[in-house]
């Protein structure tokens, strides 16, 4: 018998009492005994209805429900690498079955083993790409799509997942065009498009692209943290042509490898190749030799020579 049932039982049988403690002490006539026969019959119909029927009550699921005995442990972790969020900016959670769990980032829960968890992460500010990973001791199991992690039937058992948020840098790239003087270069032209490439991973967002103009040969690729790039030239400015290759090493020994810059991994604002336009850079392909100068460049198109007749000739 439902919740519901016994309350109504209850009250039926409050209403029968107080009508006893009610009761006239006089003798009704035979129209006031039927009329009081039949409102007893309604009432008494009424209670019966309610108490057969089968009333449905939800079950209601548990939050942070706690294990006594034999229990797993489960820890929830955020990370941001860049921007300006913090852990605290997205929630942590974790179900099974009717039951659900909250986290604090870094605080560990008891949970009830030989179960399976599906881990959650909600909120935060966009513009951020999230990776997950795991750690555990024997027998537990990941899965790194779906998000969940199962417990064995065993006891002492732990894992710690990880949700990662790259946040949004600034790979700001300095671009030259033509001398301007013995050690002067001047900027760019407008147009010039550089594209950034992740060395490995697949980060949400892209592509990742900038294009330089207002004539300050500069332009910014907004990228996501905790990636290393590969930064090249993908279109050039009327009148250039990219630089397919660049020659490294010493006086005695060179060797062409592909024109592009690659970074270390990026967690913050970052100038490429530098941010002094006279200095000189190394990429993370060839550390220490200092190739780049603080501006990456591209080649002027060979001048068209004009045709015209007539041969000027000097005997000498």
């Amino acid at each position: 018998m439902s919740f519901l049932n016994v309350e109504l039982m209850r009250m039926f049988n409050d209403w029968k009492q107080q009508r006893a403690l009610r009761a006239p002490q006089h003798r009704l006539t035979g129209h006031g005994r039927k009329s009081r026969r039949l409102a007893r019959i309604s009432i008494m119909s009424i209670f019966a209805i309610l108490i057969s029927s089968q009333v449905a009550v939800p079950a209601i699921a548990a939050v942070d429900p706690v294990c006594v005995s034999d229990c797993s442990t489960l820890t929830l972790v955020n990370v941001v690498n860049g921007g300006t969020a913090t852990p605290a900016d997205w929630t942590l959670g974790a179900t099974h079955g009717g039951d659900s769990y909250t986290f604090t980032s870094g605080v560990s829960k008891i949970v009830a083993r030989n179960a399976t968890y599906t881990l959650t992460s909600t909120g935060g500010p966009s513009g951020y790409a999230q990776s997950f990973a795991c750690t555990g001791n024997s027998n537990v199991t990941f899965n790194l799509v779906t998000h969940t992690v199962t417990f064995p039937n065993q006891s002492g058992r732990n894992a710690t997942c990880t949700f990662t948020y790259a946040g949004p840098t600034t790979i700001t790239v300095h671009a030259g065009g033509l001398r301007t003087g013995a050690t002067t270069v001047g900027a760019m032209p407008n147009g010039a498009v550089f594209t950034a490439t992740a060395v490995s991973g697949s980060p949400a967002g892209g592509p990742f692209t900038c294009t330089t103009a207002s004539n300050t040969g500069t332009c910014d690729i907004q990228v996501p943290s905790g990636f290393a790039w590969n930064i090249s030239e993908s279109a050039v400015p009327s009148g250039y042509y990219g630089n397919p290759s660049l020659d490294f090493g010493g006086s005695s020994t060179l060797t062409a490898d592909t024109y592009v810059f690659r970074t270390g991994t990026v967690t913050s604002n970052t100038d490429v190749p530098g941010s002094s336009a006279n200095g000189t850079y190394s990429d993370l392909r060839h550390v220490g030799n200092n190739e780049f100068s603080g501006l990456l460049s591209a080649s002027l198109n060979n001048p068209t020579v004009s045709q015209k007749c007539g041969l000027n000739v000097a005997l000498v």
